[in-house]
């Protein structure tokens, strides 16, 4: 009876020698790039970059200028709050205090909206980018393209993976 289901056993193992045969379940390939890399090489991105740039200098520059504003208010109202009444001081220090949350909403609100423009002016960039990757990963059989930013990936082994930056940069650069 032993016999009989050690045989049994070995039969079922034979098919999944025959799989492991297999040289892409063996040894299946990988390839990894530098997102930020491909995405700083396109054309595009200096575009982007320009932009939000610009932006940035136009929310700067309105900040600036309500800053300047509620400074000129502010010394006035130090020269003048000995002779103001009190009813009156109370509302310029009100309306000083308005004027200065607002100024702080528009420069925390400025930063948002820069932000949203950068990431929404990339996102397409990287659309691009993860085609080129699935182009570059389906052309040249890989299992797996790892992207290598932020520390995702501490160790390559080259005798396993391969470097596609350069691949995907030359996708990018053909479209």
């Amino acid at each position: 009876m032993k016999k009989l289901i050690i045989a049994l056993c070995l039969i079922a193992l034979v098919p999944l020698a025959s799989v492991a045969q297999d040289s892409t379940v063996t040894n299946p390939k990988f390839g990894y790039f530098s997102y930020d890399e491909v995405l700083k090489s396109m054309s595009g991105y200096i575009i982007v970059r320009h932009n939000i740039s610009q932006l940035r200098n136009q929310y700067q520059a309105e900040a600036k200028r309500s800053e300047d504003d509620f400074n000129a208010k502010y010394e006035a109202f130090i020269d003048e709050q000995a002779d103001l009444a009190d009813n009156i001081r109370k509302k310029r220090q009100a309306e000083l205090m308005d004027l200065m949350d607002k100024n702080t909403t528009f420069k925390a609100e400025a930063e948002k909206l820069i932000a949203n423009a950068e990431n929404s002016a990339t996102d397409s960039l990287c659309t691009l980018i993860d085609a080129a990757a699935r182009e570059v990963g389906a052309e040249r059989g890989y299992s797996f393209i790892l992207n290598t930013d932020k520390h995702a990936l501490p160790f390559v082994n080259p005798q396993y993976c391969t470097d596609v930056t350069a691949a995907i940069e030359e996708k990018l650069s053909k479209k």
